[in-house]
């Protein structure tokens, strides 16, 4: 299998998070980025601040992108914890499949989802797909 695969969308779906191409896709400015990545900071931790930022819990954070980099600056390896690591580690076309399922306004059966996104609104969701996906 190669490292990354198109899917049915049209977005090219890595098999696992590439913390580079996160903050390219989100603008993080370069020489903040490089530090990031020369500190060692996990993918699937900024994935975890991402998707904590848009939950019920992260709905005071104006800046979702600034406080990710922020929390890593922080703890380059640690992310949100508990749920949101979880879905975090997932691979990226799972969670694909689920953020897409939401925006269509379809039931998402798993328990993390629903419970880290809870009354996510679909702008939200949108959102998200652009902040993960780039799409």
């Amino acid at each position: 299998s190669s490292p990354h695969e198109r899917d049915d969308g049209g977005v090219v779906v890595e098999e696992s998070w590439n913390l580079a191409k996160l903050l390219a896709i989100n603008r993080v400015d370069p020489k903040r980025a490089q530090e990031l990545l020369e500190r060692g900071a996990r993918a699937e931790a900024f994935v975890s601040w991402i998707l904590y930022a848009y939950s019920p819990e992260g709905a005071r954070i104006q800046g979702p992108v600034g406080y990710a980099v922020s929390r890593l600056s922080q703890q380059p390896e640690t992310g949100a914890g508990r749920v949101w690591d979880r879905l975090a580690t997932r691979p990226p076309k799972e969670l694909l499949a689920l953020l897409r399922a939401a925006r269509r306004g379809e039931w998402v059966e798993d328990r993390d989802f629903r419970r880290a996104l809870r009354g996510l609104k679909p702008e939200g969701v949108k959102e998200l797909l652009e902040r993960l996906f780039g799409t």
